[in-house]
């Protein structure tokens, strides 16, 4: 009898193995990993309609409240990036997309700081500098969502975006 209950023992846990089967507390970290990236894009397209909206009323704006203004959104950017810095990878399924998260995340801080010190510095925007980081952040979020999207079917996980403002955000980046 111990023997047919060993060999059963063993072939459900090979069974286990073979199919990649993650554990509860495997999947708990997972969805609080997504929880906390989608935290911070909600965070950073919102910043980004923000900075936008500012863009379009520039004629508006006075150079006082444009440099109030770019001083906050720049603040704000690098505390989204210092936020993103302080998540840790729940298992290492999940680098290669948080690399990319990572880049997406460094690259909107980066355009950011760059207009922060356009407009309160008044260093010369180089328009070849600003293609090549919007061209880094756009390819970073497809292949982001590329790599997460087997993660979150493995671990049964959803990425809870806001998604009226992804829907606004999509819309501003085909605008450009």
């Amino acid at each position: 009898m111990n023997l047919k209950k060993s060999i059963f023992l063993f072939m459900l846990i090979l069974s286990l193995a073979i199919t990649g089967c993650v554990s509860s507390q495997d999947a708990v970290k997972a969805q609080d990993y997504m929880d906390k990236l989608a935290g911070i894009l909600n965070r950073q397209m919102q910043l980004g309609l923000e900075f936008n909206e500012m863009l379009e009323n520039a004629d508006e704006v006075s150079d006082e409240e444009a440099i109030t203004k770019m001083t906050d959104f720049n603040e704000r950017s690098q505390k989204i990036y210092i936020d993103f810095q302080m998540i840790a990878v729940p298992h290492d399924d999940f680098r290669a997309a948080h690399e990319q998260f990572a880049t997406l995340v460094s690259t909107a801080s980066k355009s950011i700081g760059m207009m922060y010190d356009t407009v309160v510095n008044d260093v010369p925007v180089n328009n070849s500098e600003v293609i090549d980081i919007m061209d880094q952040q756009a390819k970073a979020g497809r292949q982001f969502f590329t790599d997460i999207k087997p993660l979150m079917e493995k671990y049964k996980a959803s990425f809870p975006i806001d998604q009226e403002l992804a829907k606004k955000a999509i819309g501003l980046m085909n605008n450009l």
